[in-house]
C-alpha cells in the first residue's frame, strides 16, 4: 500500500494499470474526455467490465457519454439522490489486482492541478481478499443503480452542459478556461459591495465625476436620437470614439483614442462596419457573448490592417453600454489586470470578454439593483465604464 498525492504519479499509475491488467472497473463522480487516461481507457475499451460515472452539476464532459452510448458495461448516474461521489479504480488479472481509492476523479483537474490524495492498494496487502471483495461489491451496487445512456440522452445532456459551462467555470474562478487564476475573494473590486463601490468612485474629484457622467449622458442621448452610428453627425461619432471634435472638449475621458490613426480614419470616413458592429449590441437589454462576438466579427472588417484593436473596440462598447463594458487602455490596464488577476500582455478580443468582462459581471457591486434616483443612479447606469475612475493612473 502507498499514498499517492502527486498528479503525475496518479496519472502514471492509472496508465500502467490500464495497459497491464485484463479487467477494468471504475466508479467515479466525474470524468473528462481530453486526457491521456481517458484516451488509454478508450483504446482498452474491451477490458472494461463494469464501470459507473456520475454527471451531477454537469461536471462530466459530454464526450465521455458519447463514447458509451447504449453501453452494457458503462452506466451513468443521471438523477442521483444526493451526489454520486465515489472514486474507485480497480484492475484485475487472475489473482493479481491493484486499486486506487481516494479523492481524485478521472478529470483533467485531478490529473493536472488539483490537490488530491489517494491510496494505492494491491493483492500483496494484508486483508487483500476482503478488500477486493468489498470494492467489487460497491462497484456492482453503483452499476445496478445507474443506467445506460441513449443517443437522445447524450444530446440533451450536451445541450445543458454547454448552457451550464460558464457558471461552472465562474464558480471555480476559471475564467476563459484558465486554471490557476486569481480567486474572486482576492480581488478588491470583485468582492466589493455596492455601497463601497460608490465610495470608491466618489473618491475622485467631484468635477471629474460630473464631467464623466455628462459625457455618458451626451452619448446616451446620441444613441437614442439616431437609429445608427452611421447616421450621426461626424462630431458626435468622434465624441463617442474618444477623438478630438468641434462639439465637446472632454471626449478623452474613459480613454482617448487620438493616437490610433486607422481608427481615426475609419470614424472620419464613417466606415459602415463600425455602425453595423454597434448595431449588434442592444441599447438596453442583456448582452450575450454571442452578441459580443458578432460585434467583433463586424468590427474586424472596419480595421482589417490592425491585428487586435481591443482599445478602440472597448471604447465604442463602453460608450454604448457603460453598464456592461469598460474601455481598456494603457492608463488603466496595469492596475485593472492586476486586481482581477489577468495577464496584462496579449489581450485579445476573446480574453477581453472571457477573462475581464466575465469577472466584472460576477462582481458583487455589479449585480446590485438600480438606485431610484440621483447621482448614485447615474453612476449605476455607467458603473462598468466608471471602473476607469478606480484604475486610471496618470
Amino acid at each position: 500500500m502507498r499514498v499517492i498525492s502527486s498528479n503525475k504519479l496518479f496519472e502514471k499509475t492509472l496508465l500502467e494499470c490500464i495497459n497491464k491488467y485484463d479487467d477494468i472497473y471504475i466508479s467515479v463522480a466525474w470524468a473528462s474526455a481530453k486526457t491521456r487516461v481517458f484516451e488509454a481507457l478508450i483504446n482498452n475499451k474491451k477490458k472494461i467490465t463494469v464501470s459507473t460515472i456520475g454527471t451531477h452539476f454537469y461536471q462530466t464532459d459530454p464526450q465521455v457519454l458519447k463514447e458509451f452510448i447504449d453501453s452494457d458495461i458503462v452506466h451513468f448516474i443521471t438523477q442521483p439522490a444526493g451526489v454520486f461521489h465515489p472514486k474507485i479504480y480497480l484492475f484485475t488479472k487472475g489473482n493479481e489486482w491493484e486499486a486506487i481509492i481516494g479523492s481524485a476523479n478521472m478529470t483533467t483537474g485531478a490529473l493536472t492541478v488539483n490537490q488530491e490524495i489517494s491510496i494505492h492498494l494491491s493483492n500483496r496487502d494484508s486483508n487483500a481478499k476482503t478488500t477486493k471483495n468489498s470494492l467489487l461489491e460497491n462497484i456492482n451496487r453503483y452499476f445496478s443503480k445507474a443506467s445506460s445512456i441513449s443517443e437522445n440522452d447524450y444530446i440533451a445532456y450536451r445541450n445543458i452542459w454547454k448552457q451550464k459551462r460558464k457558471n461552472r467555470d465562474d464558480l471555480s474562478a476559471i475564467y476563459g478556461g484558465k486554471t490557476g487564476s486569481k480567486s474572486p475573494i482576492n480581488s478588491e473590486i470583485m468582492s466589493m459591495k455596492w455601497e463601497d463601490f460608490i465610495i470608491k468612485i466618489k473618491e475622485n474629484p467631484a468635477d471629474e465625476i460630473d464631467t464623466r457622467l455628462e459625457l455618458l449622458e451626451i452619448i446616451k442621448n446620441g444613441f437614442k436620437d439616431y437609429s445608427s452610428f452611421q447616421k450621426m453627425p461626424r462630431d458626435l461619432r468622434k465624441i463617442i470614439a474618444g477623438l478630438p471634435n468641434n462639439l465637446y472638449e472632454n471626449e478623452g475621458w474613459f480613454g482617448g483614442m487620438s493616437g490610433s490613426g486607422h481608427f481615426h480614419s475609419a470614424i472620419n470616413m464613417n466606415n459602415i462596419h463600425i455602425s453595423r458592429a454597434l448595431n449588434k449590441i442592444p441599447l438596453t437589454s442583456d448582452i450575450s457573448r454571442t452578441d459580443y462576438m458578432s460585434f467583433i466579427e463586424e468590427y474586424r472588417e472596419a480595421l482589417p490592417l490592425v491585428s487586435m484593436p481591443i482599445g478602440t473596440a472597448s471604447r465604442l462598447l463602453a460608450m454604448k453600454r457603460p453598464d456592461f463594458f469598460v474601455c481598456i487602455n494603457a492608463k488603466n490596464k496595469p492596475l485593472m489586470c492586476r486586481d482581477f488577476g489577468i495577464n496584462i500582455t496579449g489581450m485579445t478580443y476573446e480574453r477581453y470578454w472571457d477573462e475581464l468582462i466575465s469577472r466584472i459581471h460576477d462582481s458583487v457591486w455589479w449585480s446590485k439593483s438600480s438606485p431610484e434616483d440621483g447621482i448614485d443612479k447615474e453612476i449605476w447606469n455607467g458603473r462598468v465604464a466608471l471602473l476607469d475612475c478606480i484604475f486610471y493612473r496618470y
